[in-house]
This record gives C-alpha cells, sequence and structure tokens, in this order.
C-alpha cells in the first residue's frame, strides 16, 4: 500500500499515518475500473500536542 505523510497545518511536524480500514465490497485484483474504498477516521497529534481529528472516505479506481 501507498505511503502518505500527514503534516501539522499549524507547525509543518509530522502527525503520523492514519491506519485506513477496508470496507464494504472491495476488489483489489488490479483491473481497470477496479475500486477500492477506505474509510479513514483517526485522531493524530503533532510532536507540540497540536491534535487533530482525520476522517472521510477515499475512493480509489483504476484507470490504466
Amino acid at each position: 500500500m501507498a505511503r502518505g505523510d500527514l503534516n501539522c497545518p499549524i507547525d509543518g511536524q509530522p502527525l503520523g499515518l492514519p491506519s485506513p480500514q477496508l470496507r464494504g465490497n472491495v476488489e483489489i485484483d488490479g483491473v481497470v475500473g477496479s475500486h477500492l474504498h477506505l474509510l479513514v477516521d483517526i485522531t493524530l497529534t503533532c510532536s507540540q500536542k497540536h491534535s487533530w481529528h482525520v476522517h472521510g472516505d477515499l475512493l480509489m479506481e483504476r484507470e490504466a
């Protein structure tokens, strides 16, 4: 799985990486048109103690 760093919008310090959970009917066969639906819901804190609740859905669809 790909890596994407999240930084604190206040001071730019790394917040860490969310651990997305797979939800629903997920196809991971690599065929064009297949999709992956991720649900992210986590609270992250930077080294300066700024805390952020990160939540939402991410839908990835293979195009090529």
